[in-house]
């Protein structure tokens, strides 16, 4: 009885060890190509980052024009040519303060505003001489009906060199 159970068990692991090796070549290709692939895609973003405005903190120099700034570049760094136009937009449901230039010299304001009834806040300036300048805003909360709003401030600033 031994040796009528011991000869279906050896063709078994036989031909099991036949069907792994022939599974294998295929399966470390699958890997190393997909290996490959994932090296490709990380070294050619390595090569050529794409700069992304915001995403590293600091834009390079656009072409005359406008620059859109909005709520989602907070803490970031703007670079401009004289005479360029810088155009903030703030909105986010919550009252926000008017934009202002912490130096005039350097960025003029030459249109801020409020919507009182969104919150909203609009601010155009102009890039008048070399240097660097603060925008500067503020949130809190927007007072309707029903809702109370807290006593909390949320700063907002973005800072624009002018080269």
């Amino acid at each position: 009885m031994l040796s009528v159970l011991s000869v279906p068990i050896a063709p078994r692991a036989r031909r099991a060890r036949v069907r792994r090796g022939r599974r294998h070549p295929v399966a470390v290709l699958v890997v190393a190509t997909a290996l490959a692939a994932v090296g490709a895609c990380g070294s050619a973003s390595r090569r050529n980052p794409p700069p992304a405005p915001g995403a590293s903190g600091t834009t390079e120099p656009q072409p005359l024009g406008v620059v859109p700034v909005t709520a989602a570049d907070a803490g970031g760094t703007i670079r401009v040519v004289r005479g360029q136009t810088v155009a903030v937009t703030l909105h986010s449901g919550e009252l926000w303060a008017a934009p202002s230039s912490s130096d005039p010299t350097v960025l003029a304001v030459d249109r801020a505003e409020v919507d009182q009834t969104t919150g909203d806040a609009r601010a155009t300036f102009t890039a008048v001489g070399t240097g660097t300048a603060v925008v500067r805003s503020d949130r809190r909360c927007l007072p309707s009906p029903g809702i109370a709003c807290t006593q909390s401030i949320v700063a907002w600033q973005v800072t624009v060199t002018v080269v």
